[in-house]
């Protein structure tokens, strides 16, 4: 049975969502304790980052969005069922942060660097946002139920983006501008393995490549381009 909030899916579908989530809840939550890690000598704490917290809890959240929404199959309930997503995952984002841990030897809070306020108006902004674009990129059109089978379908947008061309374009990028491979991760805020990924496939999520065209300085429209990469 269809629930009014969130669309009926395929079992298959359902184990895709599940599995690419549970890949980015182990990436973001890497990035989060490492936050959290006291590392300096001399009992020195570690120098207060809240810009570089609020950017990763705003890439967990979009990420987590974009795995389940561009699933969803056109529908004219589309804009309240990523109203209800949104508020889902930014409770699951929120509700999950991890906790100082000795054993892994974390020992600052998260609160350390931003407080609760600022994470959770950091999550819900980027999430605000990621429902707005997705709603104008699918250009999706309201009908009323007697005419769904009639209206036309929106233009879906795939969540990846194929371009072996790009991936050498900023292979190119790194090598001219001696960046490593961890510190543009930390830049386009995404991971080492899924730049890695990205070279040897040429293809990475939507929301990840237009992050690495911004840590290039660049627009993906211009990293898609089709000249060859000298």
């Amino acid at each position: 049975m269809e629930s009014h909030d969130r669309p009926t899916l395929s079992h298959a579908v359902e184990e895709e969502i599940e599995s690419e989530q549970i890949e980015s809840h182990r990436t973001h939550r890497e990035q989060l304790q490492g936050m959290m890690r006291a590392t300096y000598p001399l009992g020195e704490p570690p120098p207060k980052r809240p810009k570089k917290l609020c950017n990763i809890l705003r890439a967990y959240a979009v990420d987590l969005f974009i795995i389940e929404a561009y699933k969803y199959p056109p529908d004219p309930r589309m804009d309240h069922w990523l109203a209800v997503l949104a508020a889902r995952i930014g409770k699951t984002v929120m509700d999950t942060l991890p906790k100082p841990d000795a054993s892994i030897h974390t020992f600052v809070n998260l609160t350390y660097h931003a407080r609760t306020e600022e994470m959770q108006e950091a999550v819900s902004e980027a999430l605000t946002k990621e429902v707005q674009d997705y709603l104008s990129k699918w250009a999706f059109r309201r009908t009323t139920p007697n005419a769904e089978s009639t209206a036309p379908e929106p233009e879906r947008l795939k969540a990846t983006i194929t371009s072996p061309a790009a991936a050498r374009r900023m292979e190119k990028y790194l090598r001219d501008n001696g960046i490593g491979l961890t510190d543009f991760a930390s830049r386009a805020q995404t991971t080492d393995r899924t730049l890695r990924s990205f070279r040897k496939t040429g293809k990475v999520r939507r929301d990840i490549f237009e992050g690495i065209a911004k840590a290039m300085g660049t627009t993906k429209a211009d990293l898609l381009k089709d000249p060859p990469i000298e």
